[in-house]
């Protein structure tokens, strides 16, 4: 599945293809279909992180939170059109040179926009639970 998502062009994507037996092509189709419904908990999941940190967020951190939700958001919807294209394309739908490289790009923001807002809003929330720990514990030694 992911030698399909990193092919580099359409001729490496249709060789990749071609030397799929029709098994495998199916077990690929399959798989696409299948992350329309991994999708929403993936995503969701980093949404929810980054709600999480906005509402543990001052002032400042909050507007950023709030704008880091739309992210995921994004990441989700280039992956629905990643996902749509490269169904067509393996089911003998003629690629057009210049939607793979669009595609191509969006599967390299889609990581990109998802990985950020994860790992910003994780940290943020690992490390504000790790200050209201300490300081309960300032709290019981008083």
């Amino acid at each position: 599945m992911l030698q399909v998502q990193t092919t580099e062009n359409p001729a490496e994507f249709i060789k990749l293809k071609d030397c799929m037996t029709p098994q495998a092509l199916d077990s690929v189709i399959e798989s696409l279909r299948i992350d329309y419904f991994f999708m929403p908990f993936c995503y969701g999941y980093i949404i929810l992180g980054c709600h999480g940190a906005s509402l543990l967020a001052g002032k400042f951190l909050k507007r950023f939170f709030s704008l880091l939700i739309t992210f995921p958001a994004a990441a989700w919807i280039f992956d629905l059109v990643e996902n749509i294209y490269h169904e067509k394309w393996l089911t003998n739908f003629p690629i057009d040179e210049k939607v793979f490289e669009v595609v191509h790009y969006l599967i390299l923001a889609k990581f990109a926009l998802a990985l950020f807002a994860f790992i910003v809003s994780i940290t943020y929330l690992i490390f504000k639970s790790l200050s209201i720990i300490k300081r309960k514990k300032v709290m019981w030694q008083d």
